[in-house]
């Protein structure tokens, strides 16, 4: 009886010590595995900085940034989409910092609705910005 007991503890103890996550054991965190827009670019006037900066992240599976890594990442204007032929200035590759990138130069060109930006980074899936307007 006292050994069952002692095997039910030591099972316990083993499995309090351990998370659900990827990762297996409470703070081990799990990989990057995505980058996330955590601030979306905003409408803004043509060839005039998006305020506020435009904001990437480097996120594991469970949406924790991974504040461990600095790799860049480079945002372009999503093909089809605003006014053809806009340039976008400012949108790196930038080095992320904490696993955060801010791009707080970022503009465009010519005035035009539903543009969309493209976050991408070597080993992740690129990832799209929602719609946004650039005016005159």
């Amino acid at each position: 009886m006292v050994q069952r007991l002692l095997a039910l503890v030591a099972i316990a103890a083993l499995t309090a010590a351990c998370d659900t996550r990827v990762g297996g054991l409470v703070g081990v965190t799990p990989p990057a595995t995505r980058i996330a827009f955590i601030s979306q670019p905003s409408n803004a006037q043509a060839g005039v900085n998006i305020s506020p900066a435009v904001q990437i992240a480097i996120q594991n599976n469970d949406g924790t940034t991974i504040t461990s890594t600095n790799a860049p990442i480079t945002l372009t204007i999503v093909a089809g989409t605003g006014t053809a032929g806009a340039v976008l200035a400012g949108g790196g590759p930038l080095a992320a910092t904490a696993g955060i990138v801010n791009f707080t130069n970022l503009r465009i060109d010519l005035a035009g609705t539903g543009y969309q930006l493209l976050a991408s980074a070597s080993g992740f899936p690129s990832v799209a910005s929602t719609t946004f307007s650039i005016t005159p």
